[in-house]
């Protein structure tokens, strides 16, 4: 038979104390760091900020998720939310929702719409554009999407 026997001070049980207090500091700001870093469906966007007051804000945004942008917008002029959705504004809210946004709230506002150049998509050369809503200041919807008649929209963490 094998016996052990410990005794702690009080030196022994700081130091375990602060060991401790320690390894689950760590593992919490890991955790917390690690799903900042996240940008998947389920993980999206607010941790980057959605302020969408100036150009150098809104390119922000885009360069966020790895898109390289024209500086100035292609576009900018405004949109009316309408209050009852037709297919097309479904279809755009959805893409919405995937991104933890939702237009739903915006319904019979105005508000800007913002156009830019998307000079890094894959595979694409020139017709991407990166396209934001901002309301009041704020970025309430974003997509990528491809000006070919066969084109393409999707959320901005897909690349």
């Amino acid at each position: 038979m094998f016996i052990m026997s410990f005794k702690f001070n009080k030196i022994k049980k700081i130091f375990l104390f602060l060991l401790f207090s320690f390894l689950i500091g760590f593992i919490i700001i890991f955790n917390h760091n690690k799903n900042l870093n996240m940008h998947t469906q389920e993980n999206l966007i607010h941790p980057i900020s959605l302020n969408g007051k100036t150009n150098e804000s809104r390119i922000k945004f885009f360069t966020n998720y790895g898109w390289k942008l024209s500086g100035e917008p292609c576009e900018v002029y405004d949109v009316l939310i309408p209050q009852n959705f037709d297919d097309v504004f479904k279809n755009y809210n959805d893409i919405q929702k995937n991104q933890k946004m939702n237009l739903e709230k915006y319904k019979g506002k105005k508000v800007k719409h913002y156009s830019y150049e998307i000079l890094n998509y894959p595979n694409h050369n020139e017709n991407i554009r990166g396209n934001l809503l901002v309301y009041n200041g704020q970025i309430i919807a974003c997509d990528i999407c491809s000006l070919e008649l066969n084109g393409f929209m999707h959320e901005v963490f897909k690349k």
